[in-house]
């Protein structure tokens, strides 16, 4: 049995392994595995949680080692040596015991999962980790159950059930989703309207049956939507459609909203951080106390070709590959037409339902106008055009290229 088999099946076998050999082989060859053993131990130990430590450690087993060679060298007998070996095994030990119970007490809670049909990821690390994970996951289904049109007695299909007749009570949620995304409706001109459930419904793009429309059918549903007619009393939580003929969809951002509503579990539940992914959106979350970085990876053609760090916030991408390598499809609300080849491009923001409308909006604008749009929210985005990696007001967040 190698070494190499030995640290595959775990740590303590190392020990047993490095120990066997040592009874078994010649002092030369100890030495040998004292080398080989030297190589792994440095794998073992983390940097990060044995900075002084470990120095020390190290320039012991460089004395150890130094002094096991002299004796090889004047050709001192296994049973004279033997004493070193034990002494190294025995420290080592005890080494990687200590590593390990903190290794255990500093493993992050992982929890995979699919919710509103997307995998999802959550990482957290803190005492109440398992329960924030579960609370996210029962916390997002009520999400879905308010904001999705296709659930039945949800705030959105209650409001295209009642679209021109009569006012409807909803909750706080679905205001303030409705509001941020009326509010880049009104700034981009109608490239994002939320009304424009007719056209994704003609395109098919609600099914696994995508259709080509007519031409007349679609021109009368561009003319019918209009984000103008969804009416808001904020006071006393009231949503109206003003027309008979609209249907609102907020199933485009409900990513970024799922997650902004992780974080905000998270930090209720006192987590020292965490981070989830659903479909295109990621959020992060740190508290006061932690200063971890968390990696985005930057994907082109389903490969990652760069990745940028970021301590809190949101990031939506649009534009990539999707698992079935076709890339997502996203409509011009004011147009009508439907756009694959989108450029790639992830938007960062505090805010997750922003960043999600931000990344779809951008996928449609030109170059100079996402700039506009980005510098108006206060967001950043890394753009992918022509190979060449382009970011865009993005002065926190660090690009690994």
């Amino acid at each position: 049995m190698s070494l190499r088999t030995c640290i595959q099946k775990g740590k303590f076998q190392v020990f047993e392994e490095f120990f066997f050999e040592i009874r078994k082989k010649g002092a030369m060859n100890a030495l040998r595995v004292l080398s080989i053993f030297d190589k792994i131990l440095k794998k073992i130990l983390k940097i990060r949680y044995f900075d002084p430590f470990e120095y020390r450690f190290q320039h012991l087993l460089k004395k150890i080692n130094s002094n096991i060679k002299q004796k090889v060298m004047n050709k001192t007998s296994l049973k004279n040596s033997l004493p070193w070996f034990v002494t190294l095994v025995c420290v080592v030990v005890v080494v990687v015991l200590v590593y390990i119970g903190i290794e255990q007490n500093n493993k992050p809670y992982i929890c995979s999962s699919i919710l509103m049909g997307n995998k999802s990821k959550q990482t957290v690390f803190g005492e109440n980790s398992k329960k924030a994970t579960e609370k996210v996951k029962d916390e997002i289904s009520r999400l879905e159950e308010t904001l999705s049109y296709e659930i039945k007695d949800s705030d959105i299909e209650r409001l295209n059930s009642n679209a021109g007749s009569k006012w409807i009570k909803s909750s706080d949620l679905t205001v303030g989703v409705l509001e941020k995304v009326i509010s880049i409706a009104k700034r981009t001109h109608g490239i994002f309207d939320p009304t424009c459930l007719k056209i994704i419904k003609l395109y098919g793009l609600n099914s696994n049956f995508i259709s080509t429309p007519k031409r007349s059918e679609l021109l009368e549903a561009v003319e019918s939507i209009n984000y103008r007619k969804i009416k808001i009393e904020r006071d006393s939580w009231r949503i109206m459609l003003a027309d008979s003929n609209l249907s609102v969809t907020l199933e485009p951002i409900l990513n970024g909203a799922a997650c902004q509503k992780a974080i905000e579990i998270y930090q209720n539940c006192n987590l020292s951080w965490g981070s989830i992914s659903i479909g295109n959106v990621t959020g992060v979350y740190n508290s006061e106390s932690s200063k971890r970085k968390f990696i985005v990876p930057i994907m082109h053609d389903g490969k990652s070709i760069a990745s940028a760090e970021m301590e809190s916030g949101f990031v939506a991408s649009s534009g990539i590959k999707l698992n079935n390598n076709e890339k997502s499809k996203i409509i011009n609300s004011k147009t009508g037409e439907i756009k694959e080849n989108t450029r790639p491009i992830y938007v960062f923001h505090s805010d997750g339902v922003v960043s999600c409308v931000l990344s779809y909006v951008c996928a449609l604008l030109e170059i100079n106008e996402i700039s506009d749009i980005l510098n108006y929210y206060g967001a950043e985005a890394i753009l992918i055009e022509n190979q060449k990696i382009m970011p865009i007001f993005f002065q926190k967040e660090k690009i690994n290229s």
